[in-house]
């Protein structure tokens, strides 16, 4: 009932759009497809009502997004990772672990802090870490904004060094199998003002720039070992779509 669900479950579909987890364990196991599997670290459905792992009043929940205007919730985190801890089980139970090639921590939670984000994946990583020693990981990280003038200043980059550090600080360097900043080098132009190889120089040098900024970021931080797994990649296509999401 509240608008910051709304949005999302409307917009994007509605129940008969949707695969359960277990149906999609048991394609992949019968495909012999092996899959990321992500948490959902942030909220969980208890029956009766969403739990956040940042809360605000009732009065406020349905006009605001939780995740950036509350306050964090040890409480409800350590429900969530029991939720997921449960997950785990039901995968090692049912024979699907096999299946699983990764877990991923969430996916670009970009509403939550740097520190709390790595609060929330420390978390999880405990719990998985301690059913299966051997569970291969991924934590989300922000690429380096477009034409940045002062990269270390860009949002996500200071947002993906305060995870790197915040992890670090919870005793995870050198823990976390990869990191997985999602590449978008858009121009955001229109059709008449592009050219083809000033697209095909920029896109590069962007996505090198990002990379080689994080990979800098994750050795200082102590993840050498750490590799990229960029799990999202986009291009820009005039032709095919808009200039601001192309």
């Amino acid at each position: 009932q509240y608008g910051v669900i709304q949005p999302w479950f409307h917009r994007w579909g509605d129940r008969s759009n949707m695969i359960t987890i277990p149906r999609m364990l048991e394609t992949a196991k019968a495909q012999g497809v092996k899959i990321i599997l992500q948490f959902n670290t942030h909220a969980l459905f208890d029956g009766g009502d969403f739990r956040y792992i940042k809360t605000l009043p009732e009065e406020r929940m349905k006009r605001e997004n939780p995740l950036e205007a509350g306050t964090f919730n040890e409480a409800n985190l350590a429900l969530v990772v029991e939720r997921n801890r449960k997950l785990v089980d039901f995968v090692v139970k049912g024979g699907y672990l096999d299946t699983i090639a990764y877990w991923e921590m969430d996916n670009e939670r970009w509403d939550l802090k740097g520190d709390e984000y790595a609060k929330v994946v420390a978390a999880h990583m405990a719990m998985l870490r301690a059913k299966l020693p051997g569970a291969k990981t991924i934590v989300c990280l922000g690429e380096l904004d477009a034409w940045s003038p002062n990269p270390m200043a860009s949002h996500y980059v200071a947002w993906s060094r305060e995870v790197l550090t915040g992890l670090k600080d919870r005793g995870w360097a050198g823990k976390v199998d990869c990191f997985a900043p999602h590449l978008y080098p858009y121009l955001s132009d229109s059709t008449n003002q592009i050219h083809a190889d000033h697209l095909a120089d920029y896109a590069v040098r962007n996505v090198n720039r990002s990379l080689d900024l994080l990979a800098t970021l994750m050795d200082q931080a102590g993840f050498e070992r750490s590799t990229f797994y960029v799990s999202e990649w986009g291009v820009q296509s005039d032709g095919v779509a808009s200039a601001r999401r192309n």
